[in-house]
């Protein structure tokens, strides 16, 4: 009887050693199961690369087609839409410039054309948001700023198209008639010494231009800046010297 206990307990403990050998391999066979597997995904990824490569070359090619034929798309209604302004046709150019910001919304050029035909149109609070989107797109657009003055100017937002107007020359000074403009927000405003000032300015940039001294001579007068007046009126007469009423209110000054 003790003897077969004794046979049990060394089974027992064999069973155990066993048990235990098995747990200290089993460790080291799970990475090497592992590192086979990641090797296996790799060969694989491998052999695939060539593949998604080229997946990704057609993938560009078919944006770039795309892209060419939005653009040819483009290009053929900026066309559409230069025989419209040609023609005076302003509700198909206007239809035309908004397919085209459909397409591309960030052409500052585009609202700057959309705005110039809703001011052909006298829809001067459209042209105000077109114009406003121009600058928002391009703060450096003297047109947009000068096309947005107007738009203010003839919603009797005089300080708004002052402000507008003078973005416009301090972007581009060599254009007259923008500070012909912005002399007229001016005389809205009651600032007449800043609307002489504007006045003269346009007036060097076209010297012989009889309106600008006009408009100088007038408003030399109103502030009762005689010398400012009477150079004006002397430069009329330089270039018109049979200008009956030039001639009048120069006599008048010189009483």
């Amino acid at each position: 009887m003790i003897f077969e206990i004794i046979i049990l307990c060394c089974l027992a403990g064999i069973i155990f050693i066993i048990l235990k050998k098995f747990s200290e391999v089993n460790p080291k066979i799970t990475p090497l199961v592992t590192e086979r597997s990641a090797k296996n995904k790799e060969e694989i990824l491998e052999k695939d690369i060539p593949k998604i490569k080229e997946k990704i070359q057609q993938e560009k090619g078919k944006e770039k087609k795309e892209d060419d034929t939005q653009d040819a798309n483009t290009k053929k209604l900026f066309k559409q839409l230069a025989k419209y302004l040609k023609r005076s046709s302003y509700h198909q150019a206007e239809k035309c410039c908004i397919k085209i910001i459909t397409k591309n919304p960030k052409s500052s050029k585009v609202y700057e054309q959309l705005g110039t035909i809703y001011l052909k149109q006298k829809n001067h609070p459209d042209a105000e948001k077109s114009f406003q989107k121009a600058v928002e797109l391009d703060s450096r657009s003297d047109y947009a700023a000068a096309g947005l003055g107007l738009s203010y100017y003839h919603q009797k937002k005089y300080q708004q198209a002052a402000d507008a107007y003078g973005q416009a020359v301090g972007l581009n000074n060599t254009i007259a008639h923008r500070f012909i403009n912005l002399g007229s927000a001016y005389i809205a405003l009651k600032k007449f010494e800043e609307a002489k000032d504007a006045y003269k300015k346009a007036s060097k940039l076209e010297p012989e231009n009889q309106q600008y001294l006009e408009l100088i001579a007038n408003i030399a007068v109103k502030t009762n800046d005689k010398k400012e007046a009477k150079k004006a009126l002397k430069d009329i007469l330089k270039n018109d010297p049979h200008n009956r009423d030039v001639r009048r209110q120069l006599t008048e000054l010189e009483k």
